[in-house]
């Protein structure tokens, strides 16, 4: 029937996820949580907010200037550099399948783009 049923603790939790992603200042972190939303979103068919989660993720990934290369930064790493790799590859996963079954743009620049196919096959 499609009908969209949220239970009380859905709805808590939603919110609680909402309250973290405003206090959360990791941009690593707020990407994994707005890939997962999409997720959320668009398997409940709500499309119009699963796209904005989406359009959400590539803001902190412009925000954040993040890329598939590792940084020259003696603060991150490996660990951090591949959890990075893998919350940009959701994405870029979510974007591709978003823009082929919504019809809708990608929202993945260029550069990402080809970074990403750039990566060896081991890291995707």
């Amino acid at each position: 029937r499609r009908t969209a049923t949220c239970n009380p603790i859905e709805v808590m939790q939603l919110e609680a996820v909402r309250q973290t992603l405003a206090v959360t200042s990791n941009a690593v972190a707020r990407l994994q949580v707005h890939c997962i939303l999409a997720i959320y979103f668009l398997l409940k068919r709500e499309m119009s907010e699963g796209r904005d989660q989406l359009l959400l993720a590539a803001q902190v990934i412009a925000q954040h200037d993040l890329h598939f290369q590792a940084e020259h930064s003696a603060s991150e790493t490996s660990d951090d550099l591949q959890e990075r790799i893998c919350a940009m590859s959701q994405f870029v996963y979510l974007d591709k399948d978003a823009s082929i079954v919504l019809n809708d743009p990608s929202l993945l620049s260029t550069v990402l783009d080809e970074q990403f196919r750039a990566l060896p096959v081991s890291m995707r």
